[in-house]
């Protein structure tokens, strides 16, 4: 991403929460890990995306670098 390697590139919220993760592309969070937020939590449902471009929550997890929690 264009902010890696900057000194301020550091995050600018402490906590980020998403819902509907699933509908959004996996560098989105790749960048909220790295650039966004020290405390992301998301809300996904593979059976629920909007359309075949979706994350899956293998890849949210591998992105963001989160446990997975079932309800």
């Amino acid at each position: 991403t264009t902010l890696d390697g900057h000194d301020n590139a550091g995050h600018v919220l402490e906590d980020l929460v998403v819902d509907e993760g699933q509908d959004l592309p996996q560098k989105f969070f790749e960048y909220a890990r790295r650039h966004v937020a020290g405390t992301l939590t998301v809300f996904a449902d593979d059976d629920q995306a909007l359309g075949e471009r979706r994350t899956t929550l293998e890849q949210i997890k591998a992105a963001t670098m989160l446990r997975t929690r079932s309800s």
